[in-house]
């Protein structure tokens, strides 16, 4: 089959997933694979959705106007039948993605076969052959509110003006309005953004931006629990609501104006959503599946539910351009030890933060790992692999610091190169946390730690917490879950 393929807008094309004739599974020998930058699914994953899309990128343009461009891309499902889907060539001129219209069949194997694409520089790819297989059993993880929430509370409107109104007057608060305590004022310049989270939950929930004083600027109240509201480079606010499973953008006169959610059939995880400034979006899934661990560890659960974790990358159209599976670069024994692989429920990742290094390749941090790792963002190999004493596969070596991080939160790169990590410290001996900064040699594999910031007497927060540098160098710490002050400190460079 020929067809028009053009740059952008795309065109929405029929391709032919072709049944296979016997209904047998027929593994796909891989051909060519090696010379294409990016293929998604990768070449023999295993788990993958039945409805993923399919990323091809070669490494060169793609001719965008060439009516003779492609002869076939033909996908070979071994029991869905026939499907058409829709074939985009995206904005960058380099990524092809396929999106089929139904769904491939749980358990099945699919084959894709692609063959001479015309390139801008009129030579052609590569045959290209290569299979994966859908998953046996979908399962999805969901935050679910209404296990301890009693009730839902109506969205309610408090304040309609830019970020930098007056402050809101302290007797016009409803009084069921969280109370905090502000114990030292001296800060830098600027708004804090809150979404209140306890366990067990505080009803109602709010939203609020306050001044350094601790006097609201603007506050919602929301109809379920909240995570992650922030403001994103672009100037908008985010949040991702536990109802709904969705992150909601907002403007400055804080009216919705965009949602994100992954695609592919993953649901979408609470702890990050990054917006670049190309307008792309990053995000996470945690990928519940069932694995046999009996033939990973002795003593293993036949019928474990394991959960992996996903990285998407999506364009300014909800187009996936990259998307990452621990599955393919993780093994479940790269876990930590205090996670038990002998049990039933096993969340070997438990990624928590997104960060876009000084190269445009992605940070990830794996907290059951103990792990930040580097990924590249036009291959999706791994470039290195950064943990404490406790992580497995840790290629660096640390200064100044022997036990390094421990179930961390929060990797974020600074303008001077270095990196700051929030420490749980989960497994550190005796319990603490810490805020930290690290400068890295990562030709030589060397960490050393410039600066820590730990609480006197040292507070320990065994989840969540955060570190945030500010531009005249103090560094905002966000606490976590612990059972005593501070929620959140401001500190200097000298840690006063």
């Amino acid at each position: 089959m020929q067809f028009n393929l053009f740059k952008y807008p795309p065109i929405v094309v029929s391709i032919i997933l072709i049944f296979l004739i016997t209904g047998k599974s027929v593994q796909a020998q891989s051909i060519n694979t090696g010379q294409y930058q990016y293929l998604s699914p990768v070449p023999g994953a295993k788990m993958i959705m039945p409805s993923t899309g399919i990323i091809i990128r070669y490494g060169t343009s793609y001719s965008p106007a060439d009516e003779k461009s492609i002869n076939s891309i033909i996908v070979k499902g071994d029991k869905s039948g026939i499907h058409k889907g829709r074939l985009l060539l995206l904005e960058d001129n380099n990524t092809l993605t396929f999106k089929p219209y139904a769904p491939f069949k749980p358990g099945e194997k699919v084959t894709v076969e692609l063959s001479k694409i015309r390139l801008t520089n009129n030579a052609y790819t590569p045959y290209l052959k290569y299979s994966f297989t859908i998953t046996n059993k979908v399962l999805h993880h969901k935050f679910n509110a209404a296990e301890y929430l009693g009730s839902e509370f109506p969205v309610k409107k408090a304040n309609e003006n830019e970020i930098d109104a007056p402050v809101i007057l302290q007797d016009s608060l409803p009084a069921d309005f969280p109370g905090y305590t502000v114990s030292q004022v001296n800060p830098a310049a600027g708004y804090l953004f809150f979404a209140p989270f306890s366990w067990p939950p505080i009803n109602p929930v709010y939203i609020i931006i306050s001044d350094n004083y601790g006097t609201p600027v603007f506050y919602r109240q929301m109809p379920s629990t909240i995570f992650d509201f922030q403001k994103q480079p672009n100037g908008n606010l985010t949040y991702f609501d536990t109802n709904t499973g969705i992150y909601y953008e907002m403007n400055s006169k804080y009216q919705i104006i965009n949602t994100f959610n992954m695609q592919n059939g993953y649901s979408t995880d609470v702890h990050e959503i990054r917006i670049l400034d190309n307008g792309h979006v990053l995000m996470f899934s945690y990928d519940p599946q069932v694995v046999g661990m009996d033939t990973v560890v002795a003593g293993g659960n036949h019928h474990a539910i394991v959960t992996g974790l996903i990285l998407q990358e999506q364009d300014n159209s909800n187009n996936v351009v990259f998307e990452w599976r621990s599955w393919d670069h993780f093994k479940i024994t790269d876990a930590a030890e205090d996670i038990i692989l002998t049990d039933s429920l096993i969340d070997y990742v438990h990624g928590n933060a997104i960060e876009v290094d000084y190269d445009g390749n992605l940070l990830i941090s794996s907290r059951h790992m103990d792990e930040i790792s580097k990924i590249d963002r036009t291959t999706g190999d791994i470039i290195w692999r950064w943990g404490g004493i406790h992580c497995k596969n840790n290629e660096f070596t640390f200064v100044n610091d022997p036990s390094g991080f421990s179930h961390q939160h929060c990797i974020r790169r600074l303008p001077n190169g270095n990196y700051t990590i929030f420490d749980n410290g989960n497994l550190h001996s005796p319990l603490y946390s810490r805020a930290t900064e690290y400068q890295l040699d990562e030709e030589n594999k060397i960490a050393a730690l410039v600066w820590e910031y730990k609480n006197a007497p040292t507070t320990y927060s065994g989840a969540m917490g955060s570190v945030q540098r500010l531009a005249n160098h103090n560094t905002i710490i966000g606490w976590g879950t612990n059972n005593a002050p501070p929620g959140i400190k401001e500190v200097g460079v000298d840690g006063s």
